[in-house]
């Protein structure tokens, strides 16, 4: 980091770009801050998949690469430790999967078999629902049409709907009175100024009473619960939520409403732990540094180190988010808790096997999928381990590791846990089960098929 500070120093006070004293000196406070973040390895990570090695290649020898891997044993393992702590510590939960985290049928039915309800927002994942035979369902998302709402009706003794607007609640009103044979259970979708960005999900907290009262009027629709939805990088966002909430139903909802309600729910969004991170490309030091080299027309920083992502335990997440529930809703109603867990029960469940295909001045290594399996550039700013299961080792290689598409942008990443790295070598990227099966895409190549294995 010293040297490209060192040349960072240098571009800019050797007038190339001719800026001005404030500028450089604005500049210069910037890259001479150190980066800083959460050092350390995934290790832990890399000897539970060098634990499955023959599993891995046996698929790699029976069907070839690229493909995913579906870790059934490891999907219930996940379950199993995310029951033992939100449902031990949070009385009356109730989750429901995030299907858009991962639609692959065979781990909807496996959550569906672990007594997990499903949570669908299109009439696509509500069909993947009903063939996973999900008997708890929630359906959210903005935007529903007259056509989504008649389908949730005929499915209305599974379904609860979550009402996104007062648009909606029209549309579903005129629905309703054509179906008055059909009692429609639901909540409503609401938003605070700490959604930020998330403020197309719902209406604002400041007019749940009133949208409470017109629903009222609607003799086939029950509504009975309030839901939050944003994904939460840190566990503070869900106590404030909470705590917000909360405030305004004291202040503002009688006791017969609040009677009223039956369910509370704190939304999705919870991140798994010890994973992943992120390369010194995701420092504005280091960004400014390629938009330097970028006008110089110089090849683009090459990442030299990463950082863990800093994320809250499951243990930490239900009992700090249990006492806020306890402290600001259950302390004046009673009622159930539901929540939509996605990429925290899905990570694990695939594992992506590769292949080295080619080797290219000496550290670019070029693999036989593309990142289409993943359905973007997600790994050329986020780090993933990428394991060597032909030569395996207990320290990392550095070098370009890219995909087969043809596209600068198709990386895979930039270390690898290796003893050394030759052609034909079968590599591993573990936990590959959220956000990158559900965003694959055809681009240039196929996608790859999905083949299965239970660790002992």
């Amino acid at each position: 980091m010293q040297l490209v500070l060192r040349h960072y120093t240098f571009l800019i006070m050797n007038d190339t770009f001719q800026f001005s004293d404030t500028e450089k000196n604005e500049l210069l406070k910037i890259i001479e801050t150190p980066l800083s973040g959460l050092k350390g390895s995934l290790d832990q990570v890399v000897e539970s998949v060098i634990q499955q090695t023959k599993s891995f290649m046996q698929i790699a020898n029976q069907h070839g690469t690229s493909c995913y891997v579906y870790d059934h044993a490891g999907v219930k393992e996940n379950i199993k430790l995310f029951k033992s702590e939100f449902l031990s510590k949070i009385k009356n939960i109730h989750p429901y999967y995030a299907v858009k985290s991962n639609p692959y049928i065979e781990l909807l039915k496996d959550i569906v078999s672990e007594d997990i309800g499903l949570d669908v927002s299109s009439q696509y994942e509500l069909g993947l629902a009903l063939e996973a035979k999900a008997k708890k369902i929630i359906y959210t998302g903005p935007g529903k049409s007259k056509e989504d709402l008649e389908l949730i009706l005929q499915h209305s003794n599974i379904i609860t709907l979550m009402i996104d607007s007062f648009q909606e609640l029209v549309v579903l009103k005129e629905v309703l009175i054509s179906n008055p044979h059909i009692m429609l259970r639901a909540g409503v979708r609401i938003y605070t100024e700490i959604h930020k960005e998330w403020k197309k999900f719902g209406i604002p907290l400041s007019r749940l009473g009133e949208f409470w009262e017109i629903s009222r009027s609607i003799s086939n629709l029950h509504l009975c619960g309030i839901q939050s939805h944003r994904s939460n990088s840190t566990i503070d966002l869900y106590e404030e939520i909470i705590e917000s909430l909360g405030n305004y139903l004291e202040q503002n909802f009688s006791e017969i409403q609040k009677k009223q309600i039956q369910f509370i729910d704190f939304g999705g969004g919870l991140h798994p732990q010890n994973v992943d991170g992120y390369y010194d490309t995701a420092f504005s030091q280091i960004e400014i540094l390629n938009s330097l080299y970028n006008e110089l027309e110089y090849p683009q920083y090459i990442p030299k180190e990463y950082f863990l992502m800093e994320t809250t335990s499951l243990k930490e997440y239900a009992e700090r988010i249990n006492r806020a529930i306890a402290t600001h809703i259950l302390s004046q109603l009673s009622c159930d808790i539901y929540c939509e867990p996605g990429r925290i029960l899905s990570n694990p469940s695939l594992h992506i096997l590769l292949k080295v295909m080619d080797k290219k001045d000496d550290d670019i290594y070029i693999l036989d999928g593309g990142n289409n399996i993943i359905g973007w550039d997600k790994y050329s700013s986020e780090y993933v381990p990428i394991i060597n299961l032909t030569h395996p080792g207990t320290k990392e290689i550095r070098g370009q590791f890219v995909g087969s598409l043809c596209t600068p942008d198709d990386i895979w990443g930039y270390f690898c846990y290796a003893e050394n790295i030759e052609i034909g070598d079968i590599l591993v990227i573990p936990n590959q089960g959220a956000y990158t099966y559900t965003l694959r895409q055809s681009f240039i190549r196929g996608l790859p098929n999905v083949h299965h294995f239970e660790c002992k």
